[in-house]
């Protein structure tokens, strides 16, 4: 039933798909799709209730980039803008607000607050503009962060990157000391 309401939507339906969990994970990055659904064989739907029949594995590809700044919401940290190095320039990858809740705010907030420093590292910043998503950093938005040296990496998980070089869907997932 569910194929044939799908029929012409859009939206592509896989099949069951048989073998180990690590063959199916390995078979779903290898068509680059994003994770998989999954569910026990004998439970049913049923709407506006969570349990643990029915299973969402997102799959994002991760990376570790160097931490360059952040901006403050009050005293709370707010986001994190992140890069990588190209040779001896840091360059701006984008800014990540998924993943942080109240406490991997407070001890990330902790472990930043001593790298503080005036000048921006980011070899690319500020862009022109902000783009559609608002994934660049404009010459007005620049005071708006505290900017450090770069020390720390972050485990960032994201979709993609983005046709203007930034991470689409970037989601903290942890820190190491470079």
């Amino acid at each position: 039933m569910l194929g044939k309401l799908l029929a012409n939507s859009g939206v592509l339906l896989s099949q069951s798909l048989p073998g180990t969990l690590s063959e199916i994970v390995r078979a779903v990055r290898a068509h680059g799709l994003e994770g998989v659904i999954a569910k026990r064989l004998d439970s049913k739907y049923l709407p506006d209730r969570r349990g643990d029949d029915w299973l969402k594995l997102p799959l994002k590809p991760a990376q570790h980039f160097t931490i360059g700044a952040y901006r403050l919401d009050g005293q709370r940290l707010e986001l994190l803008l992140v890069g990588y190095f190209e040779g001896t320039k840091l360059l701006f990858a984008g800014k990540v607000h998924q993943g942080l809740n109240p406490a991997n705010r407070r001890a990330l907030l902790k472990l930043l607050q001593p790298l503080a420093t005036k000048k921006c590292a980011f070899a690319n910043l500020p862009t022109s503009k902000s783009g559609h998503w608002g994934e660049g950093v404009t010459a007005d938005e620049m005071a708006d962060y505290i900017w450090l040296r770069p020390e720390i990496e972050a485990e960032i998980k994201f979709a993609e990157w983005t046709e203007g070089g930034v991470l689409r869907h970037a989601e903290f997932a942890g820190v190491r000391e470079m």
